[in-house]
């Protein structure tokens, strides 16, 4: 069982927009990749209305942060995850080595989000892989965010508008 940090838990009770996925959807996500990792994504999403939440995070790569270096993800749900993985660029190419669909870029290139391949989510990065990447170069361009607990400990979650 994956222990969830209570502040996650908060914040994802604060988030708009998000579900919590059913046994059908686990199911759906555990089929595209196996392993812990997957195992725990979709036990995480069992328990949370995290699919379909929007996170603001302020990026950083490699660098200092800049004022545009601002990144809106929406969190897939599991049949988006399922069309990236096995329909789309740059998924059908990544997830081959392992990598899972997490998120759909909402601001600037419109690059979709993944996990890099680890042995549990607190060890997982958030990556954002570029559309146009081929087999050849595809490791060279991605981005590395954050790791998957640290990107949501520093994201914030969109809230209702009052």
């Amino acid at each position: 069982m994956v222990l969830i940090p209570e502040w996650l838990e908060a914040k994802c009770a604060e988030a708009v927009g998000g579900v919590r996925c059913g046994p059908s959807d686990a199911a759906l996500m555990r089929s595209l990749v196996s392993g812990t990792l997957m195992m725990e994504l979709s036990e995480l999403c069992l328990r949370l209305p995290l699919q379909g939440t929007t996170w603001s995070h302020p990026e950083v790569f490699g660098g200092s942060p800049a004022e545009d270096d601002t990144l809106e993800m929406r969190v897939m749900r599991a049949r988006d995850m399922e069309a990236e993985a096995r329909q789309h660029r740059p998924g059908e190419i990544v997830c081959g080595y392992g990598l899972l669909p997490l998120g759909e870029c909402l601001l600037g290139t419109g690059d979709p989000y993944f996990l890099t391949p680890a042995t549990t989510l607190s060890e997982s990065w958030v990556v954002s892989v570029p559309h146009d990447v081929s087999l050849e170069d595809w490791e060279e361009r991605i981005e590395e965010v954050a790791t998957f607990y640290e990107f949501f400990r520093i994201a914030i979650c969109a809230k209702a508008r009052g």
